[in-house]
């Protein structure tokens, strides 16, 4: 096992460190950066969509409570009677109600878009939305399945003035579906998806990933559920690491979720890690086969010296008078 110990040996594996060196922490370097910049770009993309997502949701739903209060503007709200032919006419125009009920300053029903509806047994005294709009303000409930229909629906309720004096509300139950299919539809990038959580933190359309029914336990529904907003790297509903972007809309009572997987984002930085360290296990055995020629063309004449240092201390002349004449034949 001489040979470990060899000068040749030795000289060629600092040939080859000297190579790889820079070109590790070069190639490192690169990955890393990329890396970053990637994730950034990741981000300010789930970042954007998010946002104009926002926005739609905040218009749809305002423009949910214009219509509202477009009807209580009507004189014949005076009359809840005669609104009822408007109301109906509501209903069959403006597609995303279930149905549109006008109610008192008791929060008893009065009038309904629906004629079959059981309007006589409709009061909403002890709703929290009632309580709100009473006090003269446009008022949104949270999301909430409707009795009639089953189906998750959000009251849109604008308050009835006469002279400061609240006489009752026009309340109209949106149907959502509409909106969740806009959600559920949305293209993300890398395999990503978007949906809505309930102000507590439940899925309100399906999410893919999620195992169980309920409020998610992921740093996003941890956020919503506080009335926050932000963008992080956690683990998503089906407990793989994602890139997520996560906004509660007040004006919704909902919170808005778009996820990309972590996997998938970064597939592209993987294949340059594996692609380099390819390249780099290449290049050391160059680096090695170099090392080991230039080390040979080196060492020789080291040998040689070596070899007439040690055939001098033994007493043998020859191998100094033969070294001599080499030397002086290549001087002529």
């Amino acid at each position: 096992m001489a040979w470990l110990r060899s000068l040749s040996l030795k000289t060629s594996v600092v040939f080859a460190l000297v190579a790889l060196i820079p070109l590790t922490i070069g190639v490192s370097y690169a990955i890393i950066s990329g890396q970053k910049l990637l994730i950034k770009a990741i981000g300010n993309e789930i970042l954007v969509l998010g946002e104009k997502n926002i926005e739609y949701i905040e218009e749809w739903f305002n423009q949910r409570m214009r219509e509202m209060k477009v009807m209580t503007e009507y004189p014949a709200v005076r009359d809840p009677l005669a609104l009822s032919p408007i109301l109906a006419a509501a209903q069959k125009e403006l597609l995303f109600y279930e149905n549109v009920i006008y109610v008192d300053d008791k929060g008893q029903g009065i009038v309904a878009s629906n004629p079959n509806f059981d309007v006589a047994g409709f009061n909403v005294w002890d709703r929290e939305w009632f309580q709100q709009v009473r006090t003269g303000k446009d008022t949104f409930s949270d999301p909430l399945l409707s009795r009639a229909t089953g189906n998750m629906v959000v009251t849109v309720a604008a308050p009835v003035m006469e002279n400061g004096v609240f006489k009752g509300a026009v309340r109209g139950a949106v149907q959502l579906d509409t909106l969740f299919d806009l959600v559920a539809n949305q293209k993300v990038s890398y395999g990503g998806q978007s949906y809505l959580l309930s102000g507590a933190g439940e899925p309100v359309i399906q999410v893919r990933g999620a195992k169980a029914d309920g409020p998610l336990n992921t740093d996003a529904a941890v956020h919503i559920r506080q009335g926050g907003r932000g963008f992080s790297r956690y683990e998503g509903p089906d407990g793989a690491e994602v890139f997520g972007m996560y906004a509660h809309i007040p004006l919704a009572g909902m919170g808005l979720v778009v996820e990309v997987p972590v996997s998938e984002a970064l597939a592209s930085t993987k294949q340059l890690a594996r692609r380099s360290t390819v390249l780099a296990i290449v290049m050391g055995l160059i680096a090695v086969g170099v090392g080991l020629l230039f080390a040979r063309y080196l060492t020789a004449p080291v040998r040689r010296i070596v070899d007439l240092l040690g055939g001098l201390s033994q007493g043998d002349l020859s191998a100094a008078v033969d070294e001599a004449n080499s030397t002086v034949e290549q001087t002529d």
